[in-house]
């Protein structure tokens, strides 16, 4: 009895160190922050007991100052008191900052009886006690009628912007969740992204291209970064797992500067088009990726320099700013895809500047401030994607003038360059494809070796300048013979010409050589020399069916023979060898 009347005198006295606030209904949400009472915890493991034996050392929480002797890196650990009075028939709700980590609301009521609820952005969204992206915990009804609620908050910031209790009705309005009001924007806005994240990936693969690579990775990014800090990731990424709200958005923060610091690099050339800009960029860059980690895990540290609430605005906005005036030195240095750069970057400059800014209190915060970077980064990816396809179009010309710079050596490296038709090494290319497609087929292939009677004595007696026109009319003459698309003429060395007759019999062959035999006669070409006082050729043919373990060079042989034979029996004539030597002969 003795006992369980001293329990109850100590918590009366506990509680009389706490002023009271009645709760209105009408009001919706009041504020806890000038009639709460607090104190800090420097070792961070006291218990409600060490608390309730510390009453007289609770100061009002508008008074909290930071603790100038704890240890930055450490979190801070605050217990408040505060006794409310109001309807306990309906639910009423505490609510605290979101950079809160972890929190336990403790009522201790009259009887001695202690009701604990634990919330916070380190429990799992399934977990907590309110289904809501922001800290909110239930308020005992038995509170709202005596007794004192005490709430333990450990976070990596002093600096408490809400503490405040909320009726059910305002709580499940839309004038407070946030969730109506920006998660169909937002929808809207990572859905666009996505798609164009998903485009570049294509793209990157299609194209070989890595710059297309680094710009979705960007994207992707960004994307989970603004679900993060919207509060949307932890319901609908990671319900399950406890991750601390600042240090994600933070730390997904870097990964979107650097990829699209990156980005940046290559489709601008920065090393070599401005590399002092590049240093200058990659600099900027690491201090924002420190001052953001310091941000995450040392957030008092900035608090205590005064520097919490401009360093990351300034820091950011200057990044992006060197970032958009290397797309402004990129385009007037000649990268026509730079004023893309230019234009698109500057919305996120806009954006990110006054979405951060909006965050630390340096604007007044809206709906707009919250949405701006979305926005910025989605203007950023729309002029980006028209850069990016004007990039593919210009791929597109520089592969076509390089197709046909290409064409164009393929065909001076395959056309003899005087008489115009194909040279040696295209008959031997071609001759090549045709014995491997008849080997596959089993197709006769014919061949035609053509040689310009004396023509030696032509050039001595005439001189190389009309042997050389002599060489080109033949060579139009030999050509026209032929009509089909497949037969191939080329000068095979000197004043001898060949021709590759695919899927042609030996006979059939034998009337071609006629035929341009006669086609050269008909030119009417006067030989000062030559035995019937006109220009001549002799010729060799060679059929076959190609073999696979046969090479090619077995018919031109063949065919070389027979010419041999033409210019021995009197030249101007044509002889068909009667059988191709297929053996080791032929080599």
């Amino acid at each position: 009895m003795v006992l369980a009347l001293g329990a109850a005198f100590a918590v009366l006295s506990a509680a009389a160190g706490a002023a009271e606030l009645r709760l209105d209904p009408a009001a919706g949400v009041q504020s806890l922050w000038p009639r709460a009472d607090v104190l800090r915890d420097p070792t961070g493991r006291w218990t409600l007991g060490d608390v309730e034996s510390r009453s007289n050392a609770f100061v009002a929480a508008h008074t909290l100052q930071p603790d100038p002797t704890a240890w930055v890196l450490r979190p801070s650990v605050l217990w408040f008191r505060v006794n409310l009075r109001g309807d306990a028939t309906q639910p009423w709700y505490l609510q605290v900052s979101a950079n809160v980590d972890r929190a336990e609301l403790v009522y201790r009521s009259p009887d001695g009886h202690v009701a604990r609820t634990t919330f916070g952005q380190l429990i799992p969204f399934d977990q907590r006690p309110v289904a809501s992206l922001e800290n909110l915990a239930p308020i005992p009804p038995d509170a709202l009628r005596g007794g004192t609620i005490y709430l333990r908050t450990v976070s990596r910031l002093d600096d408490f912007r809400i503490l405040q209790v909320e009726t059910d009705a305002y709580l499940r309005g839309p004038a407070h969740r946030a969730e109506d009001t920006f998660l169909i924007p937002l929808l809207l806005i990572t859905g666009m992204l996505v798609a164009l994240a998903l485009l570049n990936c294509v793209l990157a693969a299609m194209l070989r291209d890595g710059i297309y690579l680094w710009y979705a990775g960007a994207l992707f990014a960004f994307v989970v970064y603004d679900i993060a800090q919207g509060g949307f990731a932890w319901e609908y990424l990671w319900p399950q797992l406890s991750i601390p709200y600042d240090i994600s958005t933070y730390v997904l923060m870097i990964a979107f500067f650097v990829l699209a610091v990156v980005f940046s690099r290559g489709f601008l050339d920065l090393p070599r088009v401005a590399p002092l800009l590049w240093h200058v960029e990659l600099a900027l860059l690491a201090f924002v990726a420190v001052e953001e980690l310091v941000y995450a895990f040392a957030p008092n540290l900035l608090e205590r320099l005064n520097l919490y609430q401009p360093l990351d605005p300034l820091a950011t906005s200057a990044l992006l700013l060197v970032m958009f005036w290397a797309g402004v030195v990129a385009w007037r240095r000649g990268n026509p895809l730079a004023r893309f750069y230019a234009i698109a970057f500057a919305g996120v400059v806009i954006g990110t500047t006054a979405n951060t800014s909006g965050v630390y209190d340096l604007i007044p915060s809206s709906p707009w401030t919250d949405a701006a970077i979305g926005l910025g980064v989605a203007w950023e990816a729309v002029i980006l994607s028209a850069a990016l396809a004007d990039r593919i179009r210009g791929l597109d010309r520089r592969a076509a003038t390089l197709q046909g710079e290409r064409d164009a050596l393929e065909l001076v490296a395959l056309h003899d360059a005087l008489t115009g038709i194909a040279n040696r090494r295209a008959f031997e290319l071609r001759l090549d494809e045709e014995w491997r497609r008849g080997t596959r087929a089993q197709t006769s292939l014919a061949v035609i070796l053509v040689d310009v009677d004396h023509f030696k004595r032509y050039n001595d007696a005439l001189g190389h300048p009309r042997g050389d026109r002599v060489l080109r009319r033949v060579a139009r003459a030999l050509d026209g013979v032929l009509h089909r698309p497949e037969d191939v003429v080329a000068r095979y060395g000197g004043e001898e010409f060949v021709a590759i007759l695919p899927n042609c019999s030996r006979d059939d062959a034998a009337r071609i050589a006629d035929e341009m035999r006669s086609a050269v006669r008909r030119l009417n070409i006067p030989h000062p020399t030559g035995e019937s006082g006109l220009v001549s050729i002799s010729a060799g043919v060679a059929s076959t069916v190609p073999k696979h373990d046969v090479r090619a060079a077995a018919l031109v042989s063949a065919a070389d023979r027979a010419l041999y034979a033409a210019k021995r029996d009197g030249r101007d004539r044509i002889v068909v060898a009667r059988r191709v030597v297929l053996g080791p002969e032929a080599g």
